[in-house]
């Protein structure tokens, strides 16, 4: 399973948004078309899980308890 920390981590190591200590998971996120590609690299890459959001799941990536539930939801229903 995926765990909120994986997301920070992944997000934190590559997009230069600050350290995995600096942001809650309620922290509002900008997730723009470098970080959406990061994210999906890295979890695709670490965990084998390939995201494809529609513009409509956009809404849920803006912080990491949204990605979290986002990803939760591409692994249910695979």
């Amino acid at each position: 399973m995926i765990s909120k920390d994986d997301i920070r981590a992944i997000l934190a190591a590559s997009t230069g948004i600050g350290s995995v200590e600096e942001f809650p998971d309620d922290a509002e996120l900008v997730v723009d078309s470098f970080t959406l590609l990061v994210l999906q690299h890295g979890l695709e890459d670490k965990h084998g899980v390939i995201l494809d959001p529609q513009f409509e799941d956009m809404g849920l990536l803006t912080s990491i308890d949204g990605i979290h539930a986002y990803v939760l939801g591409v692994l249910s229903s695979s």
